[in-house]
């Protein structure tokens, strides 16, 4: 016992079980199992965490030993068990990790985040089972660093305890090269002693598992100073709701966001191309934008037949980076972010620790520790201001448990910013069956053409494209299956814009304002914030059509359990709609809708041109008249009030009524015969 107090104690740990966990989602998946903070370990550093039940009693205590990553590019992690235990946590981990385990009764919904591959090192091939070293005491680090030699792993953990992984062939040699450099060697007794000094529990007084078996609980541990074992501030692990009581309730604030005065209208780089070729410039999120150029029409017909190009480049375009970005954006983002591999993007909401919609945004994964994100202009300062105090640690994000809190950083940067310098990027789009074509066209290369056409849908590359540094993904906000967004430096966009314009014109692509921007995406019933998220009706992603992107089995990110609790009481959803004749009032945001028998059940929130001059719409209406070829009436109130007589008993002739225009609820979102009649009329000028 005096080595291990005073130098460094050689403590044969042979019996206990040895995992190897590996996989693309290792790093979280032991996250959510192990009460420690195992994703801040570094290769070669190990730290000692407990591994709870679905009632918060102890399972296990292991030491968790990060490897290098292997060659796949894989988290590789050894979890050295306890002899009584072993067969039951590597049941547990396998199980949690394949999602078919129940570990939280209060929330069915949550997984772990898996798939993990789980090998049991003790029953690999005999040359390579791999067995467990250990030495303890304030000299440990020092004396094991200074034998030479070791044919053993070697991990760190906090200076005063090594744990080494050897194989089984070698750990005899290992161990005399140990003790030879004046390490004491240790017996059961000492390292019994040991654990019983620590508080450990002694796992041969128990009577098998669960609530009867005697065993502590993870509050009772934690009570009995295993403070450091717990690291209460991570997001999720398995039977950490149980210890609640003991977390620390720090005084941080709520996030409030308001809106800056007003102040001058902000312009995009090809403002001056707009202003050379329409009238019609507007104000739309605090930018001057172009509206129309040749009519909305003309150009929404345009996008469905042949191509259009947008300037959307007043979209915020953000970059989150370094070895830590993965983990914050699955803080703060409703879908996962590790489910996705560099070169992949996708769709997602930030939503606050209410529950409610701050923004919705698309995320690029362009590398593996780099990804850019862009949002709304009307939201694109409050989504900075948002995303930067969650990662500064400035502000709570959970109510119930106010100690949550990102635990390290990622690397923000706007990249509109001119201190982003030569990675500023702001954001065109090229949209429409032709799009492919416009861009092979600007290709010299045939091994360009060809990385063009294989990109996948809501896929991207980067690329040099006739002599611009681009980022294009297959991504777009027309419901267009061809389409583009593509990313380039501002100084640059004005003569790209030109470039695809001159090479689209055999195609019959037109550039396209604000106007056909919105008649696309709401013919394609795509949600625009303000209208059909959040907004005067506080919708939700639901609410929106969009529930697929909010993962409710990842355990964890800002505003789910708010979410859930809201979800209980939502009793309306965003349906399409079309006008059944022409020449009536353009219905607005707010109007009523209403049953055949003059029941209101909604209001609308959009409404636009489609493919064939019609009103094509969205509403917020009750679940239970959501039936597609249901008629359905809308008053599109004008902006004047009709002076109606309130009791129509006085009605005298001359007098005016208002009623309510005929339409028909359509698919949530186009079929494929509805997509089928926008391409009528499509054809090739090549």
């Amino acid at each position: 016992m005096a080595a291990a107090h005073e130098g460094a104690a050689l403590l044969d740990v042979s019996r206990t079980g040895l995992l190897l966990v590996k996989g693309e989602r290792a790093e979280p998946g032991l996250q959510q199992i192990i009460t420690s903070d195992v994703a801040a370990l570094k290769p070669g550093q190990c730290q000692m965490g407990f591994v709870l039940d679905a009632d918060a009693r102890v399972i296990d205590d292991v030491f968790v030993m990060r490897l290098e990553r292997d060659e796949a590019g894989r988290d590789q992690f050894l979890v050295r068990t306890q002899p009584e235990n072993h067969e039951r946590v590597t049941a547990w981990i396998r199980g949690l990790g394949d999602g078919y385990t129940l570990f939280d009764r209060e929330d069915l919904l949550r997984k772990v985040e898996g798939p993990v591959t789980v090998e049991d090192l003790g029953q690999a091939p005999e040359e390579e089972q791999v067995v467990a070293l250990a030495v303890h005491g304030p000299k440990a680090a020092e004396m094991v660093a200074a034998v030479a030699g070791l044919t053993g792993r070697i991990f760190i953990h906090q200076g005063d305890h090594v744990e080494l992984a050897v194989l089984a062939g070698y750990v005899q040699a290992d161990y005399d090269r140990l003790v030879a450099a004046g390490i004491t060697p240790a017996s059961a007794e000492t390292l019994a002693a040991l654990r019983g000094e620590a508080g450990l529990p002694d796992y041969s007084r128990y009577t098998g598992y669960g609530p009867d078996s005697g065993r502590p609980s993870g509050l009772e541990l934690y009570e009995n100073c295993h403070h450091a074992r717990f690291e209460l501030r991570t997001p999720y692990f398995v039977g950490g709701q149980h210890l609640d009581p003991v977390r620390s309730q720090p005084a941080l604030p709520v996030f409030k966001w308001q809106e800056p005065a007003e102040a001058p209208l902000k312009r995009t780089p090809l403002y001056e191309w707009h202003k050379a070729h329409t009238r019609k410039i507007i104000p739309f999120a605090g930018w001057e934008m172009p509206v129309w150029y040749t009519g909305v029409l003309d150009e929404h017909n345009a996008v469905r037949r042949a191509a259009g190009l947008f300037d959307v480049a007043h979209m915020g375009v953000f970059e989150a980076s370094g070895p830590h970005a993965t983990e914050f954006l699955d803080i703060v983002c409703s879908n996962y972010a590790r489910w996705y591999a560099p070169g992949e993007s996708f769709y997602s909401y930030l939503l606050d620790q209410d529950g409610r919609v701050i923004d919705d945004l698309l995320v690029y994964h362009r590398s593996r520790d780099v990804y850019q994100i862009v949002v709304n202009a009307s939201n694109a300062d409050k989504d900075w201001a948002w995303l930067n105090a969650v990662n500064n640690g400035e502000i709570e994000i959970d109510r119930a448990r106010p100690d949550i809190r990102v635990l390290r950083r990622a690397t923000l940067r706007n990249l509109k910013d001119p201190a982003s310098g030569k990675d500023m990027r702001v954001d065109l789009a090229l949209q429409g069956p032709a799009s492919l074509a416009i861009l092979q066209s600007l290709a010299d290369e045939a091994r360009l053409k060809d990385r063009l056409a294989r990109v996948r849908k809501t896929g991207l590359i980067e690329c040099n494209l006739a002599g611009f540094d681009l980022i294009i993904a297959r991504t777009g906000y027309t419901g267009q299956d061809v389409g583009y967004e593509i990313l380039v430096h501002p100084e640059r966009a004005l003569a790209f814009w030109e470039t695809v314009l001159k090479a689209g014109e055999r195609y019959g692509l037109q550039p396209a304002g604000l106007g056909a921007r919105d008649s696309a995406r709401t013919e394609a019933g795509l949600p625009l914030y303000g209208h059909e998220l959040s907004g005067p009706f506080d919708i939700g992603p639901v609410g929106a059509g969009f529930g697929a992107y909010v993962k409710l089995h990842k355990p964890y990110f800002i505003g789910r359990a708010a979410h859930l609790a809201r979800e209980k009481t939502r009793n309306l959803q965003v349906v399409r709609f079309r006008m059944n004749e022409r020449g009536v009032r353009m219905p607005k945001t707010g109007d009523p809708v209403i049953t055949r028998k003059g029941q209101a059940i909604g209001w609308v929130t959009s409404a636009a041109v489609d493919v064939d001059g019609r009103i094509l719409g969205l509403a917020y209406v009750q679940n239970r008249y959501i039936r597609p070829g249901e008629e359905i009436g809308i008053y599109s109130l004008p902006a004047k009030p009709l002076p109606e007589k309130a009791n129509k008993a006085e009605l005298a002739v001359g007098d005016k009524v208002q009623l309510p225009d005929a339409a028909t609820i359509l698919t949530r979102f186009p079929d494929a015969a509805e997509r089928g009649h926008w391409r009528v009329g499509e054809q090739s000028k090549a």
